[in-house]
């Protein structure tokens, strides 16, 4: 058995759970509490070598999000041999099995998955013991764009400036969507964490900003593409995102509170080299 859901133990004396179900939680604690993504990697690692996610029934069963769809997306790999003339790799993950995981994250969060980003995640490829990839198409529709200015970075949307960003800004890859008389505005560097911002109506305050852990990459060599996206979910955002590795959080579009996050690879932690 992979794990008993957060729900039970709750419902247990303290006397009455084991030592091994005090672990367990004690390890999906450390998940949860998890403020960085190098935290939250290791968290994973720890619980996850102790615990596998082998059977998807139990896993969908987790009562935190974050966690349960990370046990669903392990519980539902299936390696299989696959040759690809372009990258070179002999591995891939069944994309029938891995429909599982897709249909699973949008049943548990009730966001529609953009087309690009289902079509990466059933598109990766991996090397046992060492990694995995995903490969996907290029967004296609999004209305944002940004004009470099002499002292700022307008962010436009539908040819409007919906917000103002510091010259100093390195953007990599962005995306601006509308949400009531405001915008919501990601911006992925580079280097290091991206950046969520809520702009006010006047598209120069800002109302909240908040970390978005994209995917953990803090060094870059070679060329890279990132890829983001939002999406609107009632009064939640999600970042849809992938640069090789494939990532989706949600925030709450009032306050800019962390809601789930998701990365196939941990963070550039990837599973494959720690799985048992």
């Amino acid at each position: 058995m992979f794990m008993i859901t957060a729900l039970f133990f709750s419902l247990l004396p303290a006397s009455q759970l084991t030592a091994g179900q005090t672990a367990i939680e004690a390890l999906r604690d450390a998940v949860i509490r998890a403020e960085t993504s190098e935290k939250a990697s290791n968290a994973y690692k720890a619980l996850f070598t102790k615990h596998w996610p082998s059977d998807i029934g139990l896993a969908s069963k987790e009562s935190n999000t974050s966690i349960a769809l990370h046990s669903v997306w392990e519980a539902s790999h299936r390696p299989q041999k696959h040759f690809d003339k372009n990258t070179h790799w002999h591995w891939r993950y069944d994309p029938v099995k891995t429909q599982q995981f897709v249909d699973f994250f949008r049943k548990r969060t009730s966001v529609s998955i953009p087309t690009w980003w289902q079509k990466t995640i059933l598109n990766t490829e991996m090397e046992p013991g060492r990694g995995s990839a995903c490969f996907g198409p290029l967004p296609h529709g999004q209305a944002s764009s940004f004009i470099v200015q002499k002292d700022s970075i307008a962010v436009m949307l539908s040819g409007q400036k919906v917000g103002s960003l510091p010259l100093s800004t390195e953007i990599l890859a962005f995306d601006a969507i509308r949400w009531k008389d405001q915008a919501l505005v990601v911006v992925i560097p580079l280097g290091g964490p991206g950046k969520l911002y809520l702009f006010g109506p006047d598209a120069k305050t800002i109302v909240w900003r908040t970390d978005v852990w994209a995917t953990g990459r803090w060094t870059v060599n070679g060329v890279v593409i990132e890829m983001v996206s939002l999406v609107l979910n009632g009064d939640s955002v999600a970042v849809f995102g992938e640069a090789g590795t494939a990532y989706a959080e949600s925030f709450n579009a009032t306050t800019g509170k962390s809601i789930f996050r998701f990365n196939t690879s941990y963070w550039q932690n990837w599973s494959e080299s720690w799985k048992r």
